[in-house]
């Protein structure tokens, strides 16, 4: 993978001896969003998929409603920066630019752009062995973290396979670009299932209750807002999804698990 790698000179102890190595490190830069030639936010991120970084953020973080809203996206050579053409509405932009922060690490999601939208569960009927099936498959796809251990990863499952798949230093931009590439590919979100290997915290809830995902699966645990949030808004959440076993923690009449 292209730009995502740096080795660093170490030393490194073990056994008793330190002894000087070489180590395999994820790159992170800065990467702006620019809205109407008015810098929206700087994201810290691994350098790949920024274009499906850029959409997915956008209807993630409630700046547009509908994938259809974002006209283009320029990015400059480097790739450091994304120049976006999109039918945001002027308050909404105006009010996020007088009052939010402007900037997005690995621990921290801006989630507060736009308002959060409920509608009924969604019915549904999961094969626990299919579910099972995914996340093994998608604990092996990051190649990245079996070098350097330095990214989350994030996937979506549509049609019954992993379809989308992306890994960045931060587990919300791993969410974000997944969701990017669904909308490049005009795959329906509310069709999709969302993979992540860190925890379901409440600003990940959000970012899937805007982009209209209706099940969440991660290997790792949800968050007491997290599961508050997915009962208010409609939303599945199932934790701990490892070593054939998985917890669900919301919507247990509207969903089937079948063995």
């Amino acid at each position: 993978m292209q730009d995502c790698r740096t080795l660093q000179e170490v030393l490194r102890f073990a056994h008793g001896k330190v002894q000087p190595a070489t180590d395999i490190v994820v790159q992170e830069r800065p990467f702006s969003i620019f809205v109407q030639d008015a810098k929206l936010v700087t994201l810290a991120c691994l350098p790949t998929n920024v274009r499906a970084l850029t959409r997915g953020f956008l209807l993630s973080e409630g700046f547009v409603d509908v994938p259809s809203a974002i006209t283009a996206i320029s990015l400059d050579e480097a790739r450091t920066g994304a120049w976006v053409e999109a039918d945001i509405p002027p308050q909404r932009l105006k009010r996020f630019l007088q009052t939010a922060e402007k900037s997005s690490g690995c621990g921290s999601s801006l989630s507060g752009s736009g308002s959060l939208q409920t509608s009924g569960w969604m019915e549904m009927t999961i094969s626990a062995t299919q579910l099972i099936g995914w996340m093994q498959q998608f604990r092996q796809s990051s190649e990245l973290f079996k070098e350097t251990g330095g990214v989350h990863s994030a996937a979506l499952v549509h049609e019954g396979a992993v379809r989308f798949f992306a890994e960045d230093i931060g587990r919300h931009n791993a969410v974000d670009k997944v969701i990017g590439m669904a909308m490049e590919a005009a795959v329906p979100l509310t069709q999709c299932i969302l993979l992540s290997s860190g925890r379901i915290s409440a600003e990940i809830v959000r970012k899937a209750i805007r982009a209209r995902l209706p099940l969440i699966c991660s290997q790792s645990a949800p968050t007491s807002e997290a599961i508050r949030l997915g009962w208010q808004y409609h939303r599945y959440l199932i934790g701990f999804a490892r070593n054939q076993r998985f917890t669900l923690y919301t919507g247990f009449k509207t969903i089937q698990i079948k063995s």
